[in-house]
């Protein structure tokens, strides 16, 4: 009997909070229509998106009409490959289609492989196993494929020197391992080199681990995340060495050098685990020059880590993390403090963000307005979004906090006493 009279007085107590609350609401939303002028000051506008011809899935920066304004590449769920080329003031003009294949958004990376300088585009045909090589003009157009085929079922795709020979090539994952089809340095691909192993690829990343000038490969996967170290023609050997925390399910990887000491560290955009309303993390793992990694922490991000970038976004000299978070539909920027710390992640609201990303690069950077602050383009559900940086590490975006779980009721009030409004949110799952 009392614990049922208990029940009913927490019951009773919640109403009324629950009633007082929306009152205070109600008074809050009259004074907002009262004075707009006052309030509309307090609210940062939405950042302008950009149609892409479809739902983007992978968004990448290149200049491509050489005319010192970064350009994107969109590759969209209905399988087209668009350019938008970007114009003054840090906006797009409407998507042209480079090319449309069958079986979704397509995987594509920008590399130069005849040695003109203009950037060249590489397509993974996964429909017809094979990767296609779109050669530059250097004004925004681009010349007749060249295909090479794969063997099959082809994914993820990266770009870089392989065998040390001065031109392009191209590693894919495929159902027989890594594929490595090297550039002949006119524009197109030799036979492929395949690396056996059984992967269900994610992400890749390329990057000398070890200092031995050869370029080694970092593999993200549904199962474990891998390192390859290259052998220096075409060929990887896999390592046991750890190289993140979670150990698997990364929807990217970026290597850099986060802690200036001339090694390549690792960062991680991490899938949560669990269920949706988890938050997810992007985990730091520093390179010891050895083809090693010392584990460092995770630092939680929003939820669902989709897609991460590396940029001085406060102009300290020092490279910091952004990423794009599915499930919370936000963009964090996590910062460079040195001595192998990153502040806490502070967060943005954006557009809606496809929950499951198929492709890596769902986030990229470049400096689209030319104000000389690294911006952020991220593929959402409404077409490529535009985050402009203000400068001193904050985005031109509404702020966003991240609490995990499942959000239902939130209130605006003064907690503490001050005359800043607060909010509760009554939330279910872990606290965060």
């Amino acid at each position: 009997m009392k614990t049922s009279d208990s029940h009913r007085q927490f019951v009773a107590s919640k109403r009324s909070f629950l009633k007082s609350m929306l009152v205070k609401l109600s008074a809050a939303a009259l004074m907002a229509a009262c004075a707009p002028s006052v309030w509309a000051a307090r609210f940062i506008p939405v950042s302008p998106t950009f149609a892409s011809g479809g739902v983007p899935q992978q968004v990448i920066t290149a200049d491509v009409n050489k005319d010192g304004i970064p350009d994107l590449i969109a590759s969209n769920d209905n399988g087209k490959v668009t350019l938008m080329l970007g114009k003054s003031g840090g906006t797009f003009a409407a998507p042209v289609t480079i090319v449309t294949l069958a079986g979704g958004a397509p995987p594509a990376a920008v590399g130069d492989f005849n040695g003109d300088g203009v950037p060249d585009l590489a397509v993974v045909a996964t429909s017809s196993n094979s990767v296609w090589i779109y050669v530059g003009h250097g004004e925004g157009t681009f010349a007749s494929p060249t295909k090479t085929s794969t063997p099959a079922g082809p994914t993820q795709i990266v770009v870089g020197d392989v065998n040390g020979d001065g031109h392009e090539d191209v590693v894919v994952s495929s159902t027989v391992g890594l594929s490595t089809l090297l550039g002949d340095g006119h524009g197109g691909l030799q036979p492929v080199i395949t690396t056996s192993v059984s992967i269900r690829t994610t992400c890749l990343a390329l990057g000398d681990l070890n200092g031995d000038g050869r370029l080694d490969l970092i593999v993200g996967s549904l199962d474990n995340n891998m390192e390859f170290l290259g052998v220096g023609d075409g060929h990887f050997k896999q390592t046991t060495n750890a190289i993140d925390a979670q150990g698997f399910a990364a929807s990217q990887m970026v290597l850099a050098d986060l802690d200036g000491d001339g090694n390549l560290d690792l960062a991680v955009a991490a899938q949560p685990p669990y269920y949706r309303g988890t938050v997810g993390s992007v985990e730091v793992s520093w390179g010891k020059g050895d083809g090693t990694f010392e584990i460092g922490a995770q630092y939680p991000a929003g939820g669902s880590e989709s897609g991460e970038v590396v940029a001085d976004f406060n102009g300290d000299g020092r490279p910091d993390v952004a990423a794009a978070n599915a499930d919370s539909n936000s963009v964090s920027l996590l910062m460079n403090q040195g001595g192998r710390k990153f502040a806490s992640a502070v967060s943005y609201r954006i557009n809606r963000l496809p929950y499951f990303s198929v492709l890596p690069n769902m986030l990229t950077t470049a400096d689209f307005n030319v104000d000389g602050h690294p911006d952020l383009a991220v593929a959402t559900l409404t077409g490529v979004q535009v985050i402009r940086n203000a400068g001193g590490g904050k985005l031109f975006a509404p702020g966003a906090v991240e609490i995990g779980g499942s959000g239902s009721p939130m209130f605006a009030l003064r907690l503490n006493g001050d005359v800043h409004q607060d909010i509760v949110v009554e939330s279910f799952g872990p606290p965060n």
